[in-house]
């Protein structure tokens, strides 16, 4: 399926609640089906039942592994097919992954990582996401480094507390947030294939899955699509002295 942004973790957790209460206001009254249908709704989401099943039940924690195409790490991977981790603590460097050889904790992950692959991450993760544009919608820049290459994709594994996550919202929505010991980690890339330990909702697009996933493969389209602007275009006027 073709999507600009997808993941797992305490954004689509938050979409499947909001669903669940949008499916309640749908038997009541029309104002209130009005506001639980808007952005209020995503918002009373958020506080009666998104946070409160994190912060006493850690129910946003999940357990991933992340794989990247071993050709996207060699020595002879282009600029543009290369993987990248962005790291705040020198200004938003990138800074190209390598090679590795290193395999998973068999007791979450059984099964090999393929010869064709390489590990990028195994932990724990409050969200594993990813989009081609930088923003998430309603104005949240939560992938400020997709444009990093022409062709690829920012990969966001949040680790933060949610409610560390909660008091630093403007910075979130901003894209400036940046955690300098490791709890948000930033990549670039093209391809990328997560394995969670256990299914768990799953969201593309703003929209939640029918049926949770506990694997899938995230990867920039070969082909190029276009689409239609509403926008006024915009004029580049030029002076002459």
């Amino acid at each position: 399926e073709l999507c600009f942004f997808a993941g797992s973790g305490f954004d689509s957790l938050m979409l499947n609640d909001f669903n669940i209460i949008k499916r309640w206001s749908k038997r009541q009254v029309k104002p209130i089906r009005r506001f639980f249908g808007s952005v209020a709704g995503y918002t009373v989401a958020l506080v009666t039942r998104t946070l409160p099943s994190c912060l006493i039940w850690g129910k946003h924690h999940l357990i991933c592994r992340i794989t990247i195409p071993k050709a996207s790490a060699s020595a002879n991977a282009s600029r543009a097919t290369s993987t990248y981790w962005m790291d705040p603590r020198r200004g938003d460097t990138a800074i190209k992954v390598r090679p590795n050889n290193c395999q998973s904790n068999k007791e979450h992950f059984p099964e090999a990582i393929g010869d064709d692959r390489q590990l990028l991450f195994e932990g724990n993760t409050g969200i594993v996401a990813c989009g081609t544009t930088p923003y998430y919608g309603g104005g949240l820049k939560l992938f400020p480094f997709s444009r990093v290459q022409p062709h690829g994709m920012h990969l966001r594994i949040g680790r933060i507390n949610p409610f560390v996550g909660f008091l630093n919202i403007p910075g979130i929505f901003r894209g400036t947030y940046r955690h300098y010991k490791m709890k948000c980690l930033d990549f670039v890339g093209k391809d990328f294939e997560v394995e969670l330990s256990k299914p768990y909702p799953f969201q593309h697009s703003g929209e939640a899955d029918d049926d949770p996933l506990q694997k899938f493969r995230l990867r920039v389209a070969d082909e190029e699509l276009e689409f239609v602007d509403f926008l006024k275009p915009r004029v580049v006027l030029g002076y002459e002295d």
